[in-house]
């Protein structure tokens, strides 16, 4: 089929947007300083479990780039690499800026940041270091990963494009086996690798829906309860390992001489196992009923999924102030735990839901008080 037969722009799916939003609650309640809460910390074991929502969350994102991209880069490049490179360019400023601020905020505090030590180096070092994104700190780091991954992303996605995928995924496992434990790249080498198989598997979404729809609908359904099914089965499993056979709050019991099996800084294999029955599971749970759990949720996640970078950006902020003006006491009850998290979700949704009129009645009242003489400059 000739390129030009590709529609330039294809409509938004709600799975991925959905799924997104699903993630960001589950890091967020990973995050918080309230823990364990109900219902995601139990289901999670706080981001230790085999596998994890921001695993989840690298590879939506990228399906998103290869989804939205792909047709376009063909027709139009610098286009496309213009609007690509301003997102970089946006998370690399973000990144950059809430690290200093953090960095900042945290060395000011009386006895210190409650969970964190900043950098212990000269303060040229750590502008240097935060610059070239070898340095972060606060609870917004995957920003600096998506600005280097978004930074390469329109060569990746005309590669992909242009059925070159034969050489883009061989050198992104390449990238990951043999650069994945190199302490100062390991922070990118290693989740590239969610990034860009999001990148080709949201280019050729479309396709491969296509193709299943075409077969026959008996296997179509045995194939679906196959996969989703291992997704319940596994997940389900490991729950019962994490939070009955294993009673603690450590990485999920298994032992010491297999954890690196299941690494989460180097995206072990084990990892990529477990994250792989998981998100095909989901995604097929959630592109089945995906209309059915957006008016389940109300909503919710639809404004949580299409907002991810103002989501993001804010609820670090909120885990941060927390963490400074009410910090989470010892041996928290769960109760307590779950009213912080659920009040805490429900501000960040009513921020973002309603930011502009927010940013408006801001503007307005700015205005009053100039009109009347107040808060003019001296």
């Amino acid at each position: 089929m000739a390129e030009k037969a590709v529609p330039e722009k294809r409509a938004r799916i709600l799975t991925l947007d959905l799924m997104r939003g699903l993630f960001l609650l589950i890091i967020f309640a990973d995050h918080l300083g309230f823990m364990p809460s109900l219902p995601f910390q139990y289901f999670t074991h706080s981001s230790a479990a085999f596998a994890s929502a921001a695993e989840g969350f690298f590879v939506i994102s990228g399906m998103l780039v290869g989804y939205i991209y792909g047709p376009r880069i063909i027709h139009s490049f610098k286009s496309s690499l213009k609007k690509i490179w301003k997102r970089a360019g946006l998370l690399y400023a973000l990144s950059v800026a809430f690290t200093l601020a953090y960095t900042l905020w945290a060395l000011l505090l009386p006895e210190g940041y409650s969970r964190a030590i900043p950098l212990e180096s000269s303060f040229v070092d750590t502008i240097f270091k935060t610059l070239t994104l070898q340095y972060q700190f606060g609870w917004a780091d995957f920003l600096a990963r998506y600005a280097v991954f978004m930074a390469v992303a329109p060569l990746l996605v005309w590669l992909v494009a242009k059925r070159f995928t034969w050489i883009v995924l061989p050198v992104s496992i390449a990238v990951w086996f043999f650069l994945r434990d190199v302490p100062i790249l390991q922070f990118y080498t290693a989740w590239q690798l969610l990034f860009t198989a999001g990148i080709v598997l949201g280019y050729y979404l479309p396709t491969l829906e296509k193709w299943v729809k075409a077969v026959p609908r008996a296997p179509r359904l045995i194939l679906w309860w196959s996969f989703v099914t291992s997704m319940i089965l596994s997940y389900a499993a490991a729950i019962i390992w994490m939070n009955v056979i294993t009673i603690d709050w450590s990485p999920p019991g298994i032992p010491v001489a297999y954890l690196h099996h299941f690494d989460k800084s180097s995206l072990s294999i084990g990892r990529i196992f477990f994250g792989v029955i998981w998100f095909v599971g989901l995604f097929l749970l959630f592109r089945r009923f995906e209309k059915v759990i957006d008016h389940f949720t109300g909503g919710f996640l639809l404004v949580f999924g299409q907002n991810s970078l103002f989501v993001y950006s804010f609820q670090a902020f909120l885990i941060f102030s927390l963490d400074v003006f009410f910090p989470a006491p010892i041996d928290s009850p769960i109760l307590i735990n779950t009213l912080v998290y659920t009040l805490s979700i429900v501000g960040i949704y009513l921020v973002v839901r309603f930011r502009y009129r927010i940013a408006s009645h801001g503007k307005n009242f700015v205005s009053y008080l100039r009109s009347k003489g107040i808060g003019d400059p001296i």
